[in-house]
């Protein structure tokens, strides 16, 4: 699987978020429900200070590797996380060097793919914060994916 390497500065992201575990599809169930419960709920259109209708899944407070309990926020990049409504939270993604990915194909699947090749690699890991960005084209139902893995 391709990627290209990528430095970024630091940014917020304010959203929803659920604490899950790869261990026994615990994170599939967890983070599935997520996502449903942000789109029932029209959850972006509350997001004040969007930079943009994309959507990041941001996955950081790692307890360990592979099979540790993490933090999954879902929501949208923002200009400050000073005016957070009740039931949000915030997270700022720190700087650092990332690989970027572009999964291809039907989703979730070509991001669950995405992952579980991460999963197996051998990757010098941050395990800081990594995100997926949903960009949707105007118009269309056309969604560009890029996951961006945090690396020493």
């Amino acid at each position: 699987m391709q990627y290209e390497e990528r430095a970024l500065a630091t940014f917020p992201v304010m959203g929803i978020a659920v604490r899950t575990t790869n261990r026994q599809g615990q994170s599939a169930a967890d983070i599935g429900a997520l996502w449903k419960r942000f789109f029932e709920e029209q959850l972006a259109a509350l997001i004040p200070g969007k930079l943009s209708p994309d959507l990041y899944c941001v996955y950081t407070d790692y307890e360990s590797a592979a099979d540790g309990w993490y933090t999954t926020l879902l929501g949208c990049r923002v200009y400050s996380l000073d005016k957070m409504p009740g039931g949000f939270t915030g997270f700022t993604v720190p700087a650092a060097r990332y690989y970027v990915f572009r999964p291809v194909g039907p989703l979730p699947e070509a991001v669950q793919q995405t992952w579980l090749h991460i999963w197996q690699a051998n990757f010098n890991r941050r395990f800081s914060a990594d995100f997926d960005v949903y960009s949707v084209t105007p118009g269309t139902a056309q969604t560009e994916v890029r996951t961006y893995l945090s690396i020493l």
